[in-house]
């Protein structure tokens, strides 16, 4: 009797407890399954990175073919089957080519999830920007920014194009060889942080070795410039080299009010106007020009030839060094996401100090402070193209 009570009541129980606890296997059960298929997910979602810079706008040149390098640079590695199995994907923004932008460009980079950000373009907007990312602790790799105030810091910013620095004391010893001795000085003051340290550099060097500055002019770029009066002035001072820190925009348009006046003055420029935008707008008043570069155009080095083909085929024209240095800047950042597989920690430390790449341009590495080491040369257009001249001696 009391077995036959004990059965019915574990009976009465099963009966009474079944579909509660049903109901909390199969809800667990479902958890276990979104958990899962969430994790699953996780490991084969693209990892996703950021690219910032202008692409509006009258200096959108070197933002445009930054993305693209750095676009084209994404599609070739995820061709190869990506980083562990996972694709890269880029998200652009655009940062307005002013500091407000690049500030809420990166941050909104950092909202959607980027492990890193490529850019910027300019100086100027590399310093407005990296106080955002720094704070938020995401890595900062741009293309271009050559602002020497940067070097030689061991942080979240990390760059593939040397200092201005070097460019300016290479330029300043290139035209004192040339036999020029009277130099006038012309900068954008919109891109502080590159303009004044290169232009600063430049003048100390020249003068170190026995030149002169006829006179310096600083102009806003987003303020119309009445360039006939400009040159007037500039020619006044009679110089032997007019040394031109602007966009190519600028340099276009007092290339062509120069030669309107048959002026033989020579000119000279870092790497930042050396795009094809200034061929396209100057024409044959930019025939002449001269620069100080870490790319070359004419370069034969296989790898450059293969992306530069490839390039063109991608997006219908050439590209510049602000493509290629951001196609670099990619390459960089998947080597070292390989090493974190995928992960955002310890990116700093394998983006520091890392191997020799190959590279597009040449071989070239990044120091423990994450600053580039590659050589620099001196180019000049000729024939509507950028001709190399020669090694400008600078290799770090």
């Amino acid at each position: 009797m009391l077995e036959l009570n004990g059965k019915l009541t574990q009976a009465f129980y099963r009966k009474r407890q079944g579909p509660t606890m049903s109901k909390q296997l199969l809800g667990l059960s479902i958890l276990l399954v979104a958990l899962s298929l969430l994790f699953s997910c996780d490991q084969h979602a693209p990892l996703r990175i950021g690219f910032s810079g202008q692409l509006t706008g009258p200096r959108s040149d070197l933002g445009v073919q930054g993305r693209n390098g750095a676009e084209l640079a994404v599609e070739d590695i995820n061709a190869k089957g990506g980083i562990g199995g996972r694709d890269l994907e880029l998200v652009a923004k655009d940062d307005l080519d002013t500091a407000e932008g690049a500030k809420a460009a990166d941050a909104l980079l950092a909202e959607s999830g980027c492990l890193a950000i490529i850019g910027h373009m300019t100086s100027g907007q590399t310093l407005a920007a990296l106080p955002v990312t720094a704070a938020k602790k995401i890595p900062l790799i741009s293309p271009t920014t050559a602002a020497p105030s940067l070097e030689g810091k061991r942080d979240t910013f990390f760059r593939l194009i040397p200092t201005n620095t070097r460019w300016a004391v290479d330029l300043a010893t290139y035209a004192r060889s040339q036999g020029l001795g009277r130099a006038f000085l012309v900068g954008d003051s919109s891109n502080t942080g590159y303009t004044d340290t290169f232009l600063d550099t430049f003048q100390k060097r020249f003068v170190t070795a026995g030149g002169t500055v006829a006179g310096t002019l600083l102009f806003p770029s987003a303020t119309a410039q009445n360039w006939k009066q400009l040159c007037t002035n500039i020619l006044a001072t009679k110089p032997d080299v007019l040394i031109v820190c602007t966009s190519a925009r600028e340099l276009a348009a007092l290339a062509q009010e120069l030669r309107a006046t048959k002026s033989t003055l020579r000119i000279m420029a870092p790497a930042w106007p050396s795009t094809r935008e200034l061929i396209l707008t100057a024409g044959k008043d930019a025939e002449g020009i001269e620069f100080v570069s870490s790319y070359t155009e004419d370069n034969t080095y296989p790898p450059f030839v293969r992306f530069r083909e490839h390039y063109r085929e991608r997006f219908g024209w050439y590209p510049n060094f602000a493509a290629a240095f951001a196609y670099e800047s990619v390459l960089v950042l998947a080597k070292a996401l390989e090493q974190t597989h995928g992960k955002r920690a310890g990116l700093e430390e394998a983006l520091a100090n890392g191997p020799t790449f190959e590279g597009v341009i040449g071989p070239f590495s990044l120091d423990a402070t994450g600053d580039v080491v590659r050589p620099n040369f001196i180019s000049q257009v000729r024939g509507g193209e950028f001709v190399t001249l020669g090694d400008a001696g600078t290799k770090q």
